[in-house]
């Protein structure tokens, strides 16, 4: 044993990474190129590898990578077809000088695609071309073997299952399937199970042909467990070989209730030409109950629609298709199923529901997505999720406070059922006034921590106390108010979540100020007032759910004409007016830093309005702390005027009224 300490050496710090630059500010079509790639591997919350790809094509049409990148990106998006041109164009500049490319990656694609479009022999041609390259070879030879076994050439697919494993000795799926070929063609297959169930004891396919072999089928059930995603990957795999019977025999083990394994039976039963028994599966599937149902493979899209054609009405399969088709970015394809299945079948809330944030996402149709959130909670009125949504929805359409707290008011089972609902209708509450009911409501409900709900529950209890110690000000009874602005500086065990780091106190702490002169204790008010004008003294922006506004300035420039500072009060006051007259026209954009979105609302924030409605109220703040409280409230009635619920502007309107 030897062992050297390490001793940790000053190293120079290195440079921050550098946010992607937009598709027309990239230099090159290789910059294009890595961008796109980049932002699939990483799965960007925000920007669209698809840009990338396409303007590197509008530069050079005839880019490999590029069209390479892009059609697998179709592909992987379910469109099949559209992905193939692009495979073409690849290989069409890749075999300009050479034949036989340096790679095989886009024949191999191209072989995909073609398979997935029923274009078996060209896939056949283009997985062979594949197999030149050694890092497609392998993969290439397993969809030879594939093919081969579906046309009953099982010897032929025995030889490409063995060349696969040949390049990648630790090919699972040529192994699994070789395993099949040899059960099929009435060899011993015992030898090469034993070898692969060493290298991966848990291989579900190698496990199913042992069983198959030796009979010991609850081994096999016992580690494929109960939820239906292993039957439906492994029978995925006999498909592809032609082995329909075994996929049905893996399928029919599921104990799982999930409609996909039905519908699976009912192509496979197409590609048995059986159209009694298929019509029999996807019957079941269609009255099978949807709750955990979630299609996700490309193939699906295809086992689906053959669901659809073959049945004379297949709302559940429209809806399926929809929630599938919608992940994969096909929108227009999406609404068309969900549409089609509200048609076929009364009560479907959740088509409803993803019919309302299709509209209001893709289509800015914001009165049909009201109408169809509106039906969805109708047909289901106990379900808090719908309720949770047609709040969110109705905040966007700017509906009144009024009108969205009486909603909420009705349905209080439900209102206390979630977290998150319940803080919408306590910010209502404040929003209209009811601090007191809304104080109450934040005392007496634990809440328990979400991400994207940081900070917001305490924001609401600071807004409610602070609200009712400005009554009691105006009401000359400054104890009270002390009590009320003291409990703002921390928060009782309840909500949930201590005090964030960022969460300036200045407004308490001005209110705390004007309190102890109420009282006459001018050196406690000093005290207070000197904190209210400590702090950051630069605005900043908001654009995420965490950010802090920067309105804390106007409380410092309160706080300093308290203390006798006009200038310096002058100068916060000017500070908010300046930024938000710098960054009013500014075009708002998430930053590319920003890789995941935690807020839970699903319909899309408009971050344009979201800039520009906080550079109007850093306006409005800076006016009235100059006593311009006729453009203040201009800039207050703006806001509201298009989000009634803007809380900064509702606490302030009152005083230039």
């Amino acid at each position: 044993m030897e062992y050297t300490v390490y001793e940790k050496q000053p190293e120079p710090i290195p440079e921050p990474a550098e946010p992607m630059k937009s598709p027309e500010e990239m230099k090159s079509t290789e910059e294009l190129y890595l961008a796109g790639t980049h932002l699939e591997q990483y799965r960007h919350a925000t920007f669209e590898p698809a840009d990338y790809y396409l303007e590197g094509l509008k530069r050079d049409s005839t880019d490999i990578r590029l069209n390479n990148s892009y059609g697998l990106l179709l592909y992987k998006r379910g469109r099949i077809k559209d992905s193939i041109p692009y495979f073409r164009a690849a290989i069409k500049k890749q075999t300009w000088k050479n034949p036989n490319p340096y790679s095989g990656e886009c024949w191999f694609n191209l072989g995909l695609a073609l398979m997935a479009d029923g274009q078996k022999e060209e896939a056949y041609d283009a997985f062979y071309k594949a197999t030149w390259s050694a890092e497609t070879q392998s993969s290439a030879f397993y969809w030879l073997a594939c093919l081969a076994s579906e046309k009953g050439a099982y010897e032929d697919a025995l030889d490409f299952a063995s060349k696969s494993m040949l390049r990648n000795w630790h090919n699972m799926k040529a192994r699994s399937l070789k395993a099949a070929l040899l059960r099929k063609l009435g060899l011993d297959p015992s030898a090469l199970l034993k070898e692969s169930l060493e290298i991966d004891p848990l291989y579900m396919s190698c496990l199913y042909e042992q069983a198959v072999y030796d009979g010991r089928f609850d081994y096999w059930k016992e580690k494929m467990r109960g939820e239906s995603h292993n039957y439906l990957e492994v029978s995925l795999d006999y498909v592809n070989a032609g082995f329909y019977e075994d996929a049905l025999c893996v399928l029919n083990a599921c104990k799982d209730s999930n409609p996909m394994c039905q519908y699976y039976q009912g192509y496979i039963h197409t590609r048995l030409n059986d159209p009694d028994k298929a019509i029999s599966c996807f019957t079941q599937a269609e009255a099978a109950s949807p709750d955990y149902c979630f299609p996700n493979r490309v193939e699906e899209i295809r086992i689906l629609e053959t669901a659809v054609g073959l049945l004379p009405e297949a709302p559940m399969a429209h809806y399926y298709l929809g929630n599938l088709l919608y992940d994969k970015k096909q929108y227009e394809s999406a609404i068309a199923h969900w549409e089609k299945a509200v048609e076929q079948k009364d009560g479907l809330a959740l088509a409803h529901r993803n019919l309302a944030i299709a509209c209001y996402n893709k289509l800015q149709d914001g009165a049909r997505a009201e109408k169809e959130m509106k039906t969805a909670c109708a047909i289901d009125p106990d379900y808090p999720r719908f309720l949770l949504e047609y709040d969110q929805l109705a905040a966007r359409l700017n509906q009144s406070n009024t009108e969205r707290l009486e909603r909420l008011e009705s349905h209080p089972d439900l209102v206390h059922d979630r977290d998150d609902l319940y803080l919408r209708y306590i910010t209502l509450l404040n929003c209209t006034g009811k601090w007191e009911t809304a104080l109450d409501a934040l005392c007496t409900h634990r809440f328990h921590p979400w991400e994207g709900g940081e900070g917001k529950a305490s924001a609401q209890y600071r807004y409610a106390l602070i609200r009712l110690a400005h009554r009691e000000l105006e009401a000359g009874r400054p104890h009270d108010a002390l009590t009320c602005l003291t409990a703002t500086l921390s928060y009782p065990e309840n909500l949930g979540e201590g005090k964030l780091p960022n969460v300036p106190d200045n407004e308490a702490h001005y209110y705390m100020g004007i309190a102890y002169r109420q009282m006459k204790e001018e050196e406690k008010a000093t005290e207070y007032f000197l904190l209210a004008a400590s702090g950051p003294q630069e605005p900043g922006s908001v654009l995420y759910y965490n950010d802090q506004p920067s309105d804390f300035i106007f409380y410092q420039g309160l706080a300093n004409l308290e203390l006798g500072r006009p200038e310096a009060a002058r100068k916060a006051f000017h500070q908010l007016i300046f930024y938000g007259e710098k960054h009013l026209f500014d075009e708002a954009a998430y930053d590319f830093f920003a890789v995941s979105l935690p807020e839970i609302e699903v319909f899309q924030d408009n971050i344009q309005l979201r800039s520009t409605q906080y550079c109007n109220y850093l306006r409005a703040l800076g006016a009235l702390g100059l006593g311009e409280k006729e453009k203040a409230a201009g800039l207050f009635r703006g806001l509201l005027e298009k989000q009634a619920d803007y809380q900064g502007a509702l606490a302030l309107l009152d005083r230039v009224k």
